[in-house]
């Protein structure tokens, strides 16, 4: 069991080298971009659902516009 932990250990430990050497950039900046990424994203995904409340809330207002006119032309003849 020692030798087979051991050799898990190996596999790992090497798993792990090439992970924060593989590639031009260290993981550590690796993991620092995508986290910025990652708010970039949320934060255009906020603003995208603003952006379709405020055009739901046009909708309801012209809604509104038009129940009215057709209220008054009903209201007329």
């Amino acid at each position: 069991m020692i030798g087979e932990l051991s050799l898990s250990h190996d596999r790992m430990a090497k798993s792990i080298d090439e992970l924060e050497t593989g590639g031009e950039t260290p993981l550590g900046s690796r993991v620092e971009t995508l986290s910025k990424n990652k708010i970039e994203i949320e934060q255009r995904l906020a603003r995208v659902f603003d952006k379709f409340n405020a055009l739901d809330a046009l909708r309801k207002d012209i809604g509104g516009i038009f129940a009215t006119i057709r209220n008054s032309l009903n209201w007329i003849g």
